[in-house]
C-alpha cells in the first residue's frame, strides 16, 4: 500500500466516522423529541383537557355579558375623556384584584392606545413635539 493510498483510506475513515457521529446525533435528537412528545401526551391524558390561553372563554362565572359590556363602555368613556384632555387620570371604580377591576384597566389602556394611534392621523397639525431642554448656557 502506498502512502497516498494510506492517506486516502485515513481521510475516508475520518469522513466516515464524522458522518456516523452526525447521523447518531440526529437519531438521538429525534428520539429525545419523540420521548418529550410522548411525555406531554401522557401528561395531557392524566390531567385532562385544558383550554388554550388563546381561546376566548367565559370572562368570569359571576360576570355576565351585560355587566362586562357596561364595564367596557365605562372604561372606554373614561379613556376618551382623558385622551381629549377633558379629564385627568381616573380611578378604577371596582375593587382591586377583582375581575371587574382587571377588565376595566385592560379596556381603559387598550382604548388609550387605540386613541393614541389615531392621534397622528387626525390631529397631526394640532400636536407638536416639545423641543428638548437646553443643558446649561453656551460658553464663548
Amino acid at each position: 500500500m502506498s502512502s497516498s493510498s494510506a492517506v486516502l483510506w485515513l481521510v475516508a475513515a475520518v469522513v466516515g466516522l464524522a458522518l456516523l457521529l452526525y447521523v447518531a446525533g440526529l437519531a438521538k435528537r429525534a428520539l429525545e423529541r419523540r420521548a418529550r412528545k410522548l411525555r406531554y401526551q401522557r401528561l395531557g391524558r392524566e390531567t385532562g383537557p385544558h383550554r388554550p390561553l388563546s381561546q376566548p372563554g367565559v370572562l368570569y362565572s359571576g360576570m355576565g355579558p351585560e355587566r362586562a359590556a357596561a364595564i367596557r363602555q365605562d372604561a372606554e368613556a373614561a379613556a376618551r375623556l382623558v385622551a381629549s384632555g377633558q379629564a385627568g387620570e381616573p380611578r378604577n371604580p371596582h375593587p382591586a384584584s377583582s375581575p371587574e377591576f382587571v377588565l376595566w384597566v385592560a379596556t381603559y389602556h387598550l382604548t388609550l392606545a387605540d386613541l393614541a394611534d389615531e392621534l397622528p392621523a387626525s390631529g397631526a397639525a394640532a400636536w407638536q413635539p416639545k423641543p428638548p431642554p437646553e443643558h446649561g448656557a453656551s460658553r464663548h
